[in-house]
């Protein structure tokens, strides 16, 4: 390669970053392994910086993994010493990927990604820089061999399409190079590196692909399979976009927020399967930051529950490493182990209800005012001198201070009230509080949680569903006061906290 050819090599590579919006980040993450895509990456970079193409803060991040003795520590040596070269900060982390396999059940090759990855981003985080990124070495040759790799695992459009200039924060400017261009330009730079033994052994999927597979079709056929296969990574990326933009509408549309908590409605069950799966997809990374480890198998068991037309109640179904899938009425989403109780009261309070996932029993008495225990709310048990000061909020309840229910006790606002009795003001007969919470289809992991007003044995006020006496509203008020009531008044707020 000559000096052309290396300046050729540059400019090709920066053409390919402006076309695909790769050079306008405050702070870039290189994944530095000592290799030669990553060294050239990252002296790539260094030149567009020095040159004022670009002007990202560069640093580096390297994984020693241990697995090749002696070899990975020298790695990780010329690593340090080619970055102090350059000037750029280099931050290195040791670690057991051979442990972390074997913990998670997983292959050494997927373990070291996960690794991998996950100290990119805790990186880049410690840069604390609004839109940083990260930065792989990935070539045109890996795009072929994860296009090969995904198709005979199964997967559809979007694991043939899944490597990209610009995804999920990461960037990869050398898609547009091949192997040996990025050795050429290394060669001509004088620019050393290191070279994994283990990438020429056929261990592993990605190496039994670019070893052996991809080599054997090259031979039979009349055209390099890398540049068939790139030619068909254009085209299924164009049909990608376009799907991709039915499913931003769509996921727009059916999108819940339930407190904390991310769903999806009803209107998911009239998409095209190919819209609804990649919703649900969707709807899974959103709530757990990525796609690992939801399959085929897993998608099957969301659609069932998710499409499902007779289905009541709230129920779950369990997902991997202790997820779950929930569905509650038209709405259904992912919780992460543990968090089965705080979304039944999310979904409680969706309805009016308020609930703590604490034990509450407050007693209440005239003038008092306190937080409830496990709530962002305040409780306040004011007096009333006067029938024209009252008002009303949406969690305010109205009784005449003689009430015969009152005397001689006073109020308690409790939880886990289910085995008191509930009668609703105007109705006939009273129910346990279970009762009338599972008639009203209240999920059963809240019911326990749900506040109430009570005295001695019966349930005066329930926040959000209703009175047994007293009055909420203009309009039950109006109908009290036709009884002709003219003494004091006890109200009973319950507000944000401020």
């Amino acid at each position: 390669m000559t000096d052309k050819d290396r300046e050729d090599f540059l400019n090709k590579v920066f053409d390919y970053c402006l076309k695909y919006g790769l050079t306008d980040f405050p702070a870039v993450v290189v994944g530095l392994s000592g290799g030669p895509d990553s060294v050239c990456l990252l002296t790539v970079l260094d030149e567009f910086k020095k040159t004022g193409r670009i002007s990202s803060d560069i640093v580096a991040a390297h994984v020693n993994h241990n697995l090749r003795p002696g070899d990975c520590d020298d790695d990780e040596a010329f690593v340090k010493a080619f970055c102090e070269k350059l000037g750029i900060r280099c931050f290195v982390r040791s670690c057991d990927v051979a442990k972390t396999a074997e913990e998670l059940g997983i292959s050494v090759e997927e373990a070291g990604r996960r690794v991998r990855y996950s100290y990119f981003r805790e990186v880049m985080e410690s840069l604390d820089t609004e839109g940083a990124v990260i930065a792989t070495a990935h070539h045109a040759d890996d795009l072929t061999e994860t296009m090969m790799m995904n198709l005979f695992r199964g997967s559809g459009l979007d694991g043939m399409t899944a490597m990209r200039p610009l995804n999920d924060g990461i960037i990869r400017p050398l898609l547009c190079a091949g192997k040996e261009e990025i050795r050429e330009f290394l060669d001509a730079s004088g620019i050393s590196y290191v070279t994994d033994k283990t990438n020429f052994e056929d261990i592993g999927t990605r190496n039994i692909w670019r070893n052996k597979i991809l080599p054997f079709i090259g031979s039979n056929i009349s055209r390099d399979p890398a540049d068939a296969l790139l030619a068909a990574h254009k085209l299924l990326t164009s049909d990608s976009d376009y799907i991709n933009t039915a499913v931003d509408e769509a996921y727009g549309e059916a999108l819940k927020t339930i407190g904390s908590f991310k769903a999806v409605g009803s209107s998911v069950r009239d998409l095209h399967e190919a819209v609804f799966t990649r919703v649900i997809r969707r709807l899974w990374k959103e709530t757990f930051g990525n796609m690992t480890d939801f399959e085929a198998v897993n998608m099957r068991e969301a659609s069932d529950l998710i499409l499902r037309e007779d289905q009541e109640g709230f129920v779950t179904v369990d997902m991997p490493f202790g997820r779950k899938l929930w569905r509650f009425a038209d709405l259904s989403g992912f919780i992460e182990e543990g968090e089965t109780g705080d979304l039944a009261c999310a979904l409680a309070g969706n309805a009016g209800y308020i609930t703590s996932g604490e034990p509450v029993d407050m007693e209440l008495c005239e003038g008092f005012t306190g937080k409830i225990p496990g709530t962002s709310y305040i409780i306040k048990y004011t007096a009333v001198e006067n029938a024209d000061d009252l008002a009303y909020n949406i969690h305010s309840w109205i009784c005449p201070a003689d009430m015969p229910s009152l005397a001689g006790k006073n109020l308690h606002l409790r939880n886990d009230s289910g085995d008191l009795r509930f009668a609703k003001a105007g109705g006939t007969g009273s129910k346990l509080l279970k009762d009338v919470l599972a008639d009203r289809k209240v999920p059963r992991p809240a019911r326990r949680s749900v506040l109430a007003v009570t005295s001695g044995e019966d349930v005066l006020w329930l926040p959000g569903a209703g009175h047994a006496t007293g009055f909420v509203d203009s309009l039950s008020r109006e109908r009290f006061l036709e009884e002709g009531y003219k003494g004091r008044y006890l109200k009973v707020e319950i507000v944000p906290e401020e």
